[in-house]
């Protein structure tokens, strides 16, 4: 995969990292971003269980409460 115009992409769990990152470096609130994925997790836990399985695999919130 290509892309072009970027220095760096991000994908997979690393986002989660970035996203820490994001908020201990920077000070953004990503509270909304992270309600936002906790919603897609679950979404896919309960729409796909076979694919989150092999896909996320624990079943945690992706970041501590």
């Amino acid at each position: 995969m290509s892309f072009e115009g970027y220095d760096e992409n991000i994908f997979g769990r690393v986002i989660i990292d970035f996203l820490l990152a994001a908020e201990k470096y920077s000070g953004c609130d990503i509270t909304e971003i992270k309600k936002q994925i906790e919603d897609k997790r679950l979404w896919l836990k309960a729409t796909f269980p076979d694919a989150y399985q092999a896909e996320v695999g624990r079943d945690e919130p992706f970041f501590a409460a």
